[in-house]
C-alpha cells in the first residue's frame, strides 16, 4: 500500500513522506520521513544516512522546535486549535504559534484542530503552511 501511495503521489507531483519508518521510506523511494517528536534524536542520523530525503518532525513546544531546527527541513507545530484527537492537551493558539514560528529559520506548518471555520486565522501568522487530518474526512 505504501508503494502504491508513493507512486500516486509522484504521478500527481506531490511529496510523499512516511511517518517514523526510514527503512520503509527508502525502500519505496519516498521523498522523505516524518518523525514524531519523541524520535527527534534520530533526525541527525537520518540526515546523514539519507541526505537526499526530506525530514519533517512533529513539535508541540518552543523547546521541541529549537531541538528540531538543527536537523529537519520543516516542522509541524501543534495543536494550534482545540482538537478532538488530543482533547486533553494545551492548545497554542494563533498568537503563541506565530511567535514560535518567528524564532526559527525552518518552515513551520500549523497542525491541530484546523477547520474551514478557523483556517483563515492562520493567514496573519508566520505559518509556512497548514496540515490537517479530520477536515478532509
Amino acid at each position: 500500500m505504501a508503494q502504491d501511495l508513493c507512486n500516486l503521489s509522484q504521478e500527481r507531483d506531490l511529496l510523499f513522506l512516511v511517518a517514523g519508518d526510514a527503512e520503509l521510506a527508502r525502500s519505496i523511494s519516498a521523498d522523505g520521513i516524518h518523525l514524531p517528536e519523541w524520535q527527534l534524536t534520530n533526525a541527525r542520523r537520518l540526515r546523514h544516512d539519507w541526505p537526499e530525503g526530506l525530514v519533517s518532525a512533529a513539535c508541540h513546544s518552543k523547546d521541541a522546535v529549537y531541538k528540531a531546527e538543527a536537523s529537519v527541513d520543516c516542522a509541524f507545530l501543534s495543536p494550534v486549535f482545540k482538537t478532538v484527537s488530543h482533547g486533553n492537551v494545551n492548545i497554542l493558539g494563533t498568537e503563541q504559534f506565530s511567535e514560535i514560528c518567528s524564532l526559527t529559520e525552518i518552515p513551520i506548518l500549523a497542525l491541530g484542530g484546523i477547520s474551514e471555520e478557523n483556517a483563515d486565522e492562520l493567514l496573519n501568522t508566520n505559518a509556512a503552511g497548514i496540515g490537517a487530518i479530520s477536515v478532509f474526512g
